[in-house]
């Protein structure tokens, strides 16, 4: 059957099936903020082509992606469905390329067949299918594989040729992804195998090795500021290295929620500790015995590049599950072969071998259909993170709708202060969550708490969502969590209101989050403007007092502070809180400048003098700083220096109206 001219037509028919049952929710996953960052640099490529190799650009240091990108952006926009359709496609010709190198490498027809369904289905990699801009892993790879296949393949009549398109290759893959660089590592011990002569191995690698160094350093050259040249020194690097090769075999067919919500930066290390240190001994043992040698190396090589990275980010496990999955098939396919030889009865080892494999398809797949749900949770907690409430509620929606049970229970308390963002109501969600978890001991009461603050959305219920609220609170244990969920969620809702211009509202929904939270820094910092706004300048005062009184150490809310009380001319305030904020922030460069207006402000004109012929002395160039000084000069009765500090101003700024009025005045 397997030599068969129709195997290999079934076999791509299959695997389009897999991936199409395995992916099918890809087209309806919302764009992530990455991949529209991408999408932005290929239209601005697209009308300014000089800037393909600029250092400006979101993502630099892959111009092969970069076109991809604008070849995207030109026949398709900013379809997000297009985008995946690509990832998937390109996923698919590699799991493809993949079995076809396999068999090239020394692999049988079976085991080839199921690594590559293994690596099409390989639940690790599922952030490399459901994120755009990562489609560099899958294009690399491709490019990865057909210099494998150049050097495995090597005829000796035409070394030119060969060395042509092997550099071609590299310099494609390293374009594509510059930790592509692994693959010169097993390029040369391919060589070596081949020719038995380190002399002749290394004049087969040495064209595409050179050249593709050279290739990786222009583009650290031309992009330095990119991401992956960032944070080079391998320090760190052992730990994280076996917790990638663990993370190979604890998440080869299956995602445990309880498993990813830790890994999130939690993870407790000692489980993919052992099964790294347990894989990366078998790796060795199958390059030793020349097991699929060449895929073992490739999987301990690909993960170098990445040592340095934070172990969680699943994307980076790409590359070595190419490797990994043909060990997978290997070791299966070889445990299927044993029972085959047990003395049962005919029907049962292709029976209990047809299980094995559907099962591990099948956990395959339904890992993909859970790690959607993950991912759009995931994406929703990154948005709300930045505070950018409408797109972290799109996607707590589509995860809860996705996978209620498969995904954290934490989901509803975060889809909340989304909704509380956005001046939503969640409450007929938070009513679903209710019924899934009906006495969970720790999230039915935030559940509860969460509908009772949802009433403060609605005037008419206020007086009843308070008394839920106080009930719950009430009851609790755990009453810290509860005050800090009922702060976080009304200080989002007073942000609101304040975006939308309701400032008595907005003023009230902070002073409630302070009841529960004095510490509230975002209700703290609110509070300022607010009543600048509503002109109630004394309660502004009275709240900056309060939250400095609470956050001394903060630079950014003093300095904040100080830049609204001045705006608002209450100079005594603002001249309290701007030396506060000199005790944090000792090296300001406009520190004499902002000293000299603010003594100027109030009157104190021989201060405001030497402060500001500091600051000018400081900055030669700034023509505010000559104006005030002109102004205290000419206050005091010294009108040739004010006027000449006047023609100073006018000097650096033609236009100024002030200075220009002033000099006529006293010439």
């Amino acid at each position: 059957m397997l030599d068969n001219k129709w195997a290999f037509p079934i076999y791509i028919v299959s695997m389009g099936i897999l991936a199409c049952i395995a992916y099918s929710h890809l087209p309806y996953l919302p764009i992530e903020g990455e991949d529209s960052e991408y999408m932005a640099d290929a239209e601005t490529v697209w009308q300014n082509p000089s800037r393909l190799f600029s250092p400006e650009n979101v993502h630099p240091g892959r111009p092969v992606v970069q076109i991809v990108f604008i070849v995207g952006h030109v026949l398709w926009g900013k379809n997000p469905a297009a985008y995946h359709g690509l990832l998937v496609a390109l996923h698919l010709f590699a799991s493809i390329r993949l079995f076809q190198t396999f068999v090239l490498s020394g692999a049988n027809t079976p085991v080839s067949m199921l690594s590559g369904a293994f690596f099409l289905l390989y639940a690790a990699s599922f952030r490399n299918l459901q994120w755009i801009e990562t489609l560099s892993y899958p294009l690399a790879l491709i490019f990865l594989l057909e210099t494998v296949r150049i050097y495995l393949n090597w005829p000796d009549k035409r070394p030119g040729t060969n060395n042509i398109l092997a550099t071609f290759y590299v310099l494609l893959s390293i374009g594509t992804h510059p930790t592509s660089i692994f693959i010169l590592g097993v390029c040369a011990y391919i060589a070596h195998e081949h020719t038995r002569s380190v002399r002749e191995a290394f004049s087969r690698i040495a064209p595409a090795s050179c050249l593709g160094i050279a290739g990786l350093i222009c583009l650290i050259v031309l992009y330095p500021h990119a991401a992956q040249f960032q944070d080079m020194s391998p320090a760190t690097g052992v730990e994280r290295y076996f917790q990638y090769l663990g993370h190979l075999i604890l998440y080869a067919f299956h995602l445990p929620v309880e498993m990813w919500d830790k890994t999130e930066g939690y993870w407790d290390t000692v489980p993919s500790l052992i099964a790294g240190m347990g894989y990366a001994a078998l790796l060795l043992w199958f390059i030793l015995k020349k097991k699929t040698p060449i895929w073992a190396l490739w999987t301990l090589l690909a993960l170098l590049p990445f040592i340095t990275k934070p172990y969680f980010h699943w994307r980076y496990v790409y590359f070595a599950t190419a490797g990994s999955s043909l060990v997978l098939g290997y070791c299966i396919y070889h445990a299927l072969v044993r029972i085959a030889k047990l003395p049962l009865p005919k029907f049962v080892a292709p029976t209990v071998g047809t299980a094995i494999i559907g099962i591990l398809f099948t956990s395959s797949i339904f890992a993909h259909k859970k790690a959607e749900a993950i991912a759009l949770y995931s994406s929703g907690r990154s948005h709300l993170a930045r505070e950018f409430f409408d797109e972290g509620l799109e996607y707590f929606t589509l995860a809860i709708e996705k996978n209620a049970r498969g995904i954290p229970i934490d989901a509803y308390e975060r889809l909340s202060l989304a909704s509380f963002g956005e001046g939503k109501n969640p409450a007929h969600i938070l009513r679903e969550g209710l019924k899934y978890y009906p006495d969970h001991s720790q999230h039915t009461p935030e559940l509860y708490l969460l509908l009772g603050l949802s009433m403060y959305l609605d005037d008419t219920q206020i007086t009843q969502g308070k008394a839920l609220v106080r009930k719950i609170y009430d009851s609790s244990s755990n009453k810290e969590k509860l005050r800090a969920l009922a702060s976080t969620c009304l200080g989002n809702l007073a942000q609101y209101y304040s975006d939308n211009k309701n400032y008595e509202k907005a003023v009230s929904i902070c002073r409630e989050a302070l009841v529960f939270q004095p510490n509230n820094r975002k209700a703290l910092f609110m509070l300022v403007p607010l009543f600048f706004k509503l002109n109630r300048t004394t309660e502004a005062i009275q709240a900056t007092r309060q939250a400095i009184d609470r956050y001394p150490n903060d630079k950014n809310m003093a300095v904040t502070f100080f830049l609204l009380l001045f705006e608002a001319k209450q100079y005594p305030e603002a001249e309290k809180v701007y030396r506060h904020y000199l005790t944090l922030n000792t090296r300001d460069p406009n520190a004499h400048y902002n000293l000299g207006v603010l003594a100027l402000a109030q009157g104190r004109n021989e201060e405001a003098i030497l402060s500001l012929q500091r600051a000018v002395k400081d900055a030669p160039d700034n023509a505010d700083a000559h104006l005030y000084l002109a102004q205290a000069l000419e206050k005091v009765g010294k009108l040739q220096d004010a006027i000449r500090a006047y023609r100073r101003v006018l000097s650096l700024d033609p236009n100024n109206k002030i200075a220009n009025d002033r000099l006529q005045a006293n010439e």
